[in-house]
């Protein structure tokens, strides 16, 4: 939800956890062959894996949470925010691995 192509340390980080299936990159002007692809279930484990980790309040979430925390509702507490999103982000992938996909890819809008 937030911009990470400027958080280079956020990418590290997701890299660093094992879950870097969930980085995002914006593909405008690259060539298909040359797109990375997660599978959704990669997808799903990773959302799963950063899930339990923010909510075990492991320290390498907390840049993480940082900026995910830029466009939050303010509303429920970060952790708990980002832990549904992360919750909701692997019940897609589920469901898409089910239908059989090879990939995915997910954009929220608003």
């Amino acid at each position: 939800m937030a911009n990470r192509e400027e958080h280079t340390d956020v990418i590290e980080s997701m890299t660093r956890l094992n879950v870097g299936a969930l980085c995002t990159y914006k593909t405008d002007g690259v060539e298909d062959t040359d797109v990375e692809w997660a599978t959704p279930s990669e997808l799903e484990r990773a959302a799963l894996r950063l899930r339990e980790l923010v909510l075990a309040g492991h320290p390498d979430t907390k840049r993480i949470l940082e900026v995910y925390a830029q466009s939050a509702n303010a509303v429920d507490s970060i952790n708990e925010e980002f832990a549904r999103d992360l919750a909701d982000v692997a019940e897609l992938a589920r469901f898409a691995a089910q239908a059989g996909a090879s990939r995915m890819t997910l954009e929220v809008n608003w």
